[in-house]
């Protein structure tokens, strides 16, 4: 919830964006989360402004992001959203495919922001803003954990919360995503497994800012007055 709260305030409320969709699962827990997250953002960074649109899809993939982004072009263009905030870099993706071949600009016509930071997305036609996670060392502390509650089965389990990177690159700011600095990767929080050390800079394209993760995750019921309006594509 935390990375989805800084995405929106560092990403789509700065430039400006009010008409913001969310693609995902709400069946998926981690989509859920990210949504939950992103609504919350949404409250607090617009109020009574705050509009949010969920589009649920079949699946998290490039397919169901080309299927949702057709959906939204066979809309009224005046019901589209201005910005899509993806359940992942697939979604998003796919949904960046669609609106190419169709002629709408990123980030002119749509901001679009993922999570994960995929390989393919600094390699995107229009580089993909993500939200990059420290997979291994998230991998790691989940597997010691699980170490250790397998030999004291009775021992409460242990939460640890990581920093990730929100990555700004063009498909929310465009060109201006060029001249903005590049900084280190973080350093885990307390409890971590081990620590990173300073990492090359980034891609010129890329900015970097910290954000919480967890290593494990819950189901999450968003929580709030977001104007929120659902429906599905097939």
């Amino acid at each position: 919830e935390n990375t989805a709260r800084l995405m929106h305030r560092e990403g789509l409320v700065q430039i400006g964006r009010k008409r913001i969709m969310f693609i995902g699962r709400n069946q998926i827990s981690h989509s859920a989360n990210r949504l939950a997250g992103l609504r919350a953002a949404v409250t607090a960074a617009l109020g009574a402004a705050a509009d949010v649109t969920v589009l649920q899809v079949r699946a998290l993939d490039i397919e169901n992001g080309l299927i949702a982004a057709t959906d939204i072009i066979g809309q009224p263009r005046a019901t589209w959203p201005d910005a899509i905030f993806a359940a992942n870099d697939m979604l998003a993706l796919g949904a960046m495919t669609a609106f190419i071949r169709a002629g709408i600009r990123i980030p002119d016509d749509i901001a679009l922001v993922g999570y994960d930071d995929d390989n393919y997305a600094a390699m995107a036609v229009v580089p993909l803003t993500t939200i990059r996670q420290p997979s291994y060392d998230m991998g790691h502390r989940a597997a010691e954990i699980l170490l250790h509650h397998i030999a004291h089965p009775t021992a409460p389990i242990e939460h640890i919360s990581f920093e990730g990177s929100v990555i700004i690159r063009e498909s929310t700011f465009g060109a201006e995503a060029h001249a903005a600095p590049t900084v280190e990767k973080p350093t885990l929080r307390k409890g971590s497994a081990r620590q990173h050390r300073p990492v090359s800079p980034l891609p010129h394209h890329d900015v970097a800012y910290p954000v919480k993760t967890r290593a494990r995750s819950a189901k999450v019921v968003a929580k709030g007055n977001t104007p929120t309006t659902t429906r599905s594509v097939n």
